[in-house]
């Protein structure tokens, strides 16, 4: 896999990993047991079963390979320990669950089915109330089994999320319950599973949360779904987030441009990721007591606002907001008159968007405390000086690199107009050289084979040469070796329209953001992905056909497209929120 999502780099960090070499990381748990990670191979070593159980799991590939990493984490860090749990790959082969925790005489205590986040695992409760799948197969062949489960989990906007759903054998021959909560939540010990939260009982809630919401003024503006706030959707400049949730999603007020000042009420336990992004007319938000996590920098691109805090989970210091522990910087307000910064010495993790478009710094000191920068943290910093004092990374003639020089992080220096990437470099990573508008000229090297998503986004500037064989540049744009995903096409190698390979599938994530020349594209047949972001700032685009080939389109896809008026789409596409954010476009399915 030469195209690759980093998104799960950022989960190893989530879950504690640490990158003790390059692309190594390392996580130790209780009894010296260990997991390895090797993220450029997609390879995992939970070492051996006890019990003599073969095709232990031992790639990263899918969706679910990550829910299963997740999951056993999670069990270790409850107390769990290693010897009493069995992972099983290749699991659609073998018919059996992907996780067996046995009890200390040898009984298996649950059976645990990972599913990929959404319609996966939708689609096994489904099937577990009949009665039916690997849990109940390994069920009727295993008696003494005390619990099935299923399982998923995500990260999504910074945040880890998981859902599990529970049946007791005990009474299984009168009746299938399905519980929601026990054996995972924090409160509840290693092989405890206290079952609660029945399928009636969160119906019953979830319609209590509606009912409440009745009497709340303008609940229409608000959309939710399970207890979370998924997206506004009105225009007011003051408002109180709904006290009938307990969640704000990711993206939920993302572009709220009328809105000034934001109240939460004392009942929200986390914030999304990009939640108030690029809201540049929000004054004030408070964070209550009640919130307990925070996702990647929900105030970014909020140039007026002024946060205040109440949450003990959290310190706001100077207007910059950090974790309880002071260890994460998740918030740097763009309109603090200061023109240094110095990084505390405690930090050890920058987290994505932090400084995003904090043009009024000029120098920003890293300590050398500094283990971990996520993606877009300088982005927008036109005019900044980094200094350097961490051992994990190298700043090189504006570039910053990590320690070893193998994986490209962020150009810094926004002047720069022409660059070679030097040949140590295996890695470009994600938003690498977002909106870097003077950038002309890069060369990729023969060492590179992974590039992130979203690298070359908003470089309208560009002209790319490519010597890696990991990849093809054809009349300009940027493919996998095999030509089945475009990566990139800059706007300087497009005149009105562009004419992309049959062999396509996939159009990657801001593969054309601000092709501002792009004003008509025919999309090929075998096309069945357009992915976020794809067309975003594509402000002259008026006429693109879309096929029936393509099967969903990502969140911003099309987001200020103010040229493009009219698009005809398959009745069965998946739209994500948003594709359409700004873009006052006429939508016709057809059958």
């Amino acid at each position: 896999m030469t195209y690759v999502d980093f998104k799960y780099t950022s989960l190893f960090w989530k879950l504690g990993y640490v990158e003790e070499i390059t692309d190594m990381y390392v996580k130790k748990y209780s009894d010296s047991y260990y997991i390895n990670i090797e993220a450029e191979k997609q390879e995992i070593d939970y070492q051996a079963n006890i019990k003599p159980i073969k095709n232990i799991p031992t790639t990263l590939f899918e969706h679910k390979d990550f829910v299963v990493l997740e999951c056993v984490n999670r069990l270790l860090e409850k107390g769990y320990t290693r010897k009493y749990l069995h992972l099983n790959g290749n699991t659609a082969r073998t018919g059996k669950p992907d996780v067996i925790i046995y009890d200390k005489l040898g009984d298996p205590f649950c059976v645990i089915d990972c599913k990929r986040w959404g319609k996966d695992f939708k689609d096994g409760l489904v099937e577990i109330k009949k009665g039916k799948g690997v849990l109940f197969s390994y069920l009727k062949n295993n008696k003494e089994t005390r619990n099935l489960c299923l399982y998923t989990s995500r990260l999504d906007g910074g945040l880890l999320e998981y859902k599990q759903a529970i049946i007791s054998s005990s009474n299984i021959d009168q009746d299938i319950g399905i519980y929601f909560s026990g054996i995972f939540n924090d409160s509840i010990k290693p092989y405890q599973a206290s079952l609660s939260l029945s399928e009636k009982e969160q119906e019953s809630r979830f319609k209590r949360m509606e009912l409440r919401g009745l009497k709340i003024q303008d609940i229409n503006d608000f959309q939710i779904e399970e207890g979370m706030l998924i997206k506004y959707l009105g225009n007011s400049e003051k408002i109180k987030v709904p006290d009938n949730i307990t969640n704000i999603g990711t993206g939920a007020f993302w572009n709220c441009t009328s809105l000034v000042s934001v109240e939460i009420p004392k009942v929200i336990r986390r914030i999304g990721g990009d939640a108030f992004y690029y809201c540049t007319n929000l004054k004030h938000v408070n964070i209550p007591i009640s919130v307990e996590a925070i996702g990647n920098d929900p105030f970014a691109g909020c140039p007026l606002l002024k946060l205040t805090n109440h949450s003990p989970n959290f310190i706001l210091e100077d207007g910059v907001l950090y974790n309880k522990t002071k260890t994460n910087i998740i918030h740097y307000p763009i309109n603090k008159l200061s023109k240094t910064f110095v990084i505390p010495s405690e930090v050890t993790w920058i987290e994505k968007h932090a400084f995003y478009n904090c043009s009024n710094l000029t120098s920003i000191t890293i300590p050398s405390s500094l283990i971990c920068i996520e993606n877009n943290v300088f982005a927008g910093c036109k005019n900044l000086k980094l200094i350097n004092n961490s051992p994990n990374f190298i700043l090189e003639n504006g570039v910053l690199y990590n320690k070893e020089k193998t994986q490209l992080i962020s150009l810094i220096d926004f002047g720069i107009e022409n660059l070679v990437i030097p040949s140590s470099a295996k890695t470009i990573g994600k938003n690498a050289f977002w909106k870097c508008k003077n950038l002309k000229s890069l060369t990729i090297p023969d060492s590179v084979t992974r590039i992130g998503y979203n690298p070359f986004s908003g470089c309208n500037s560009l002209v790319l040469n490519n010597e890696s064989p990991y990849f093809i540049l054809e009349k300009g744009v940027l493919y996998n070796k095999e030509k089945t995903e475009l990566i990139y096409c800059p706007n300087t190698r497009i005149s009105e329209s562009l004419t992309i390979p049959s062999s396509v599938k996939i159009i990657g994530r801001n593969s054309f953001s601000c092709c501002i020349n792009l004003v008509n594209l025919v999309v090929p047949d075998k096309v069945s992905i357009i992915e976020r972001g794809a067309f975003s700032g594509c402000k002259n685009l008026s006429s693109i056909i879309i096929p029936e080939s393509v099967k969903s389109i990502g969140r911003w896809a099309f987001s200020y497209c103010e040229s493009l008026k009219n698009i005809r789409l398959s009745e069965n596409i998946k739209i994500e929120d948003y594709t359409f954010a700004e873009s006052s476009v006429k939508i016709t399915f057809v059958s």
